[in-house]
């Protein structure tokens, strides 16, 4: 962008008609100085009182979804009644979502699922969003927490998703690992661990498509079927991208 008679140019005015057009390339500017190569926000260790400015709701958010425990460096993000109609996770309006930070990388986060134990069907856990969409979660059951991996294709037509795959139980009293990795052209590949150190692959790989008007996001979610009874939360210790 440069200003031309007091006038901001955005883009380059090939024409020289006063338009300017995007490029994808450009010659940086010279600004006097040198400064060290830097990235916008992606990692969270979630030590802050409010949440980082590359966390974006999926809708407008109400106050009680989370809560940023400074003290103990976490992020408590409570289970929310999906609505009536509810389709899939497009139609959520609690994810917690960052776009995209590059065309290849790695998230992963720690988390550790407190249900309540008085119902079932709580879901938490790390998705990649768009208008297709793939999860890696934990589930609360009548035979305890569960971890699978789904993906639903048109979510935003209103698509179920398909069958979860490789189901595994784990202990609700430890904490869980999940992860994705991000290849060149969106390939997404999910898988967990209980101790940051050996990761499981889980389901099939998954190609990220863009949502409307945005690209591809990563983060959270937390669901549950009932309004009638209080939530349980995710307690998220952090969330790192490499």
């Amino acid at each position: 962008m440069k200003w031309v008679d007091g006038w901001p140019v955005i883009g380059v005015d090939k024409e020289g008609k006063g338009c300017g057009e995007p490029v994808l390339t450009y010659k940086k500017p010279n600004v006097g100085k040198t400064y060290p190569i830097a990235t916008p926000a992606e990692s969270d260790e979630f030590t802050s009182p409010a949440l980082g400015l590359q966390w974006q709701w999926h809708a407008n958010p109400a106050d009680w979804w989370a809560f940023n425990d400074v003290k103990n460096g976490m992020l408590h993000l409570y289970t929310v009644p999906v609505a009536p109609g509810y389709k899939n996770l497009y139609d959520a309006p609690n994810l917690l979502l960052q776009k995209f930070p590059a065309p290849e990388f790695t998230a992963t986060t720690k988390l550790q699922f407190r249900p309540n134990t008085r119902i079932t069907g709580e879901r938490v856990g790390l998705v990649v969003m768009g208008l297709d969409y793939a999860s890696i979660y934990l589930e609360s059951t009548e035979e305890g927490v569960v971890l699978y991996q789904n993906t639903c294709k048109a979510a935003d037509k209103g698509s179920a998703e398909e069958a979860a795959a490789h189901t595994v139980k784990l202990d609700v009293n430890a904490p869980v690992y999940l992860r994705v990795e991000v290849k060149k052209g969106g390939i997404c590949s999910f898988g967990f661990s209980t101790d940051n150190e050996t990761y499981t692959p889980i389901g099939a790989s998954f190609t990220a498509k863009e949502g409307k008007w945005i690209g591809a996001k990563v983060g959270f979610f937390a669901t549950r079927p009932s309004a009638n009874n209080d939530g349980g939360c995710a307690k998220i210790d952090w969330f790192r991208v490499e």
